[in-house]
């Protein structure tokens, strides 16, 4: 960041300030509309507070280098526009030597790294749209997760919409995200590809409603978050067939039925998502037979550069899928409840995302004291969006875990899941109180029927009593 920020940033906020509010008076949501300027400040915010904190506190780092890198790509518009429209639309791969020319000094291009490749490109292509301050570009990567977020939070509250309030808290104000998930990174674009997909899957297949735009929807979010993170889209596809499957099975009235067509629904629903994620993960280094060796590599490489005091060990993998499958419980536990208070440190960032994880603890606590097991299974069962969220959250929880390492590398690759995780806690808890509300409700008005029951048949026996006619003075009067 240099001193253009500081005037060109205020000037973008403005504009599209006036453009977003231009749109406003569409949304019918009582609380997106009452929040909605909260709701985007908060992704301008974040984005900032990031690209301050990299530039200030920690002197460089990816985001630095996204702009510094995509400046570059953008600079050879100015004297080979060919080249430069080449290496926007040719990934590392399909570059011949002309192109090669101009990359082979790209760090990413040195060590292949396709996915960060491919933003760097959106990088350079957007600074030639617009301006090269770093500032500009991340508020428009802001712009694009405010736009996910928003579709995202319309989902959930089209589900739930008592809760809508809280839904809107969990969508567009859990600090991690708001941080992590805003500003010129990979996670913003994917975190916005999400609620895309999302929305595309809930109203296009779920509902069947705005195909032209529900359709294309779906298909750009998958594209984005292939391109940049498959790992996500390898936990996402299965929990949405999942939902697919509870949904459809849900809507057969007849037992019989239900009983014949669930089976083909499930295998139908299993058969697609296991085909898909084959599919994109084949020659990859995501794909089943390079899965654990990419996850081991990665998670010793995060330790060796972690700070002191931020990184965590949960075993030594054995290299194999199997020996991978494990470490589950430890996986699982370190993404949601993990830095624990006392292992933060003096790390500011660590610190926030401690309080986070403890927060999540207590709320998983509150759920399970609420109801029992057997109880929280039942209601998972009946509500497919938050069975379908917990295999998300619980996957993408286990191959965060098990890859990150350290701490700092944690707290941003798991905000994917962040609000999938919550709404299905909330779900659960606003569901499990209600239950018990009735179950009192149903007890107190069963001893109020059992109490005005006594009351009447005392009231019948004084009745016939008094129609014996016996005097008040008993049998004096026989004297």
């Amino acid at each position: 960041m240099n001193v253009h920020d500081y005037f060109e940033a205020p000037v973008f906020i403005l504009l599209a300030t006036i453009v977003a509010f231009v749109f406003r008076g569409a949304i019918r949501d009582y609380y997106l509309h009452k929040y909605y300027g909260w709701a985007l400040y908060s992704k301008f915010v974040g984005a900032l507070a990031l690209g301050a904190i990299y530039t200030f506190y920690y002197g460089g780092g990816d985001t630095i280098s996204y702009h510094i890198v995509g400046h570059q790509i953008a600079l050879i518009a100015d004297f080979d526009f060919d080249a430069f429209i080449g290496i926007i639309t040719h990934s590392i791969a399909e570059q011949d030597a002309h192109l090669y020319h101009y990359t082979k000094h790209n760090i990413f291009v040195q060590k292949q790294d396709e996915r960060t490749y491919f933003l760097i490109r959106i990088v350079g292509l957007i600074e030639w749209l617009t301006v090269e301050t770093y500032s500009i570009k991340a508020l428009i990567f802001s712009c694009f997760s405010f736009i996910g977020t928003a579709l995202m939070y319309k989902t959930f509250a089209d589900v739930y919409p008592r809760i809508r309030r809280k839904l809107l808290l969990i969508c567009f104000f859990i600090p991690s995200v708001v941080f992590w998930g805003s500003g010129l990174m990979k996670d913003t674009i994917t975190f916005g590809a999400l609620g895309l997909s999302f929305y595309g899957f809930y109203f296009g297949i779920i509902k069947r409603k705005h195909l032209p735009f529900t359709i294309p929807a779906i298909l750009i979010g998958f594209w984005l978050i292939y391109r940049i993170k498959l790992y996500i889209l390898i936990c996402w596809i299965p929990a949405l067939m999942l939902w697919f499957y509870l949904v459809y099975n849900a809507s057969i009235k007849s037992w019989f039925l239900r009983m014949i067509i669930a089976p083909i629904l499930l295998a139908g629903a299993g058969f697609v998502g296991f085909t898909g994620v084959t599919q994109i993960t084949q020659g990859t280094e995501y794909s089943f037979s390079n899965l654990a060796e990419k996850t081991t590599v990665t998670s010793k490489y995060l330790r060796s550069i972690s700070t002191e005091g931020g990184s965590y060990d949960i075993g030594e993998y054995d290299g194999t899928l199997t020996g991978l499958l494990k470490y589950i419980p430890q996986a699982v536990v370190v993404a949601l409840f993990r830095p624990f208070p006392w292992e933060a440190g003096f790390n500011p960032v660590r610190l926030l995302s401690a309080l986070e994880a403890f927060g999540f603890l207590l709320l998983t606590l509150r759920v399970f004291t609420r109801a029992n097991p057997f109880r929280i299974f039942r209601l998972i069962i009946a509500e497919p969006l938050v069975a379908a969220s917990l295999v998300f959250s619980l996957a993408f929880s286990f191959a965060v875990g098990v890859a990150s390492g350290n701490f700092g590398a944690l707290v941003r690759y798991k905000i994917p899941m962040m609000p999938f995780y919550l709404v299905a806690m909330l779900v659960l808890l606003d569901k499990s109180e209600k239950i018990k509300k009735t179950n009192t409700k149903k007890k107190t008005t069963q001893k109020k029927s059992k109490k005005s029951k006594h009351k009447a048949h005392h009231r019948k026996i004084r009745t016939g009593l008094s129609r014996l006619s016996i005097p008040k003075s008993g049998f004096n009067h026989l004297d």
